[in-house]
């Protein structure tokens, strides 16, 4: 019973230790975070010692979400740079559309088409019904609508939820 209790609170101490670990490095990045915006070399190099590894992994969906607020804030060329890096390690059709949209801002149209052609097959290639938003974006961008509106209103009837209140035809390949 004795060494139940001492081996929970070991267990604990060192969940307590990792999780300090974390909010100290967090606290850190933070730091070196505001030094760097503010341009403060001093600062930031009071962070780093002899042997300090500072590895920050960009995830795909920071790049992408990168990509879609460089196109917002009118910068298609970084649009494109950030949604490629994002494509590379994942590709997400709302970024495909993202970069098709920046070509088109620069007016290489037939890089935007590839871009969009591109994206519909990514669409096309899953499963279920549509999501919403991907079919705007490819009715909004005069792509085959009557394909696309539907693919985006049915559902095959084994992933209909509630089928008796489902009012919609059948899929084209339930036909």
């Amino acid at each position: 019973m004795v060494d139940d209790v001492i081996a929970k609170l070991e267990a604990l101490d060192a969940r307590v230790q990792a999780l300090e670990d974390e909010l100290a490095i967090t606290r850190t990045v933070v730091e070196y975070g505001f030094a760097v915006d503010a341009g403060n070399a001093p600062a930031t190099g009071v962070l780093y010692t002899e042997d300090t590894v500072f590895d920050l992994e960009i995830t795909t969906n920071r790049v992408d979400a990168m990509s879609h607020l460089e196109a917002v804030e009118g910068n298609p060329q970084k649009a494109i740079e950030y949604g490629e890096r994002g494509i590379a390690i994942k590709l997400d059709p709302a970024t495909l559309g993202t970069i098709g949209d920046a070509y088109a801002a620069i007016g290489n149209r037939a890089q935007a088409e590839d871009y969009y052609k591109t994206m519909e097959v990514a669409v096309a290639g899953q499963p279920g019904a549509y999501h919403r938003a991907w079919s705007l974006f490819l009715l909004d961008h005069d792509r085959e609508h009557r394909r696309h509106v539907s693919a985006s209103r049915c559902l095959p009837s084994r992933d209909r939820p509630f089928p008796w209140l489902v009012q919609s035809r059948r899929c084209p390949d339930e036909e």
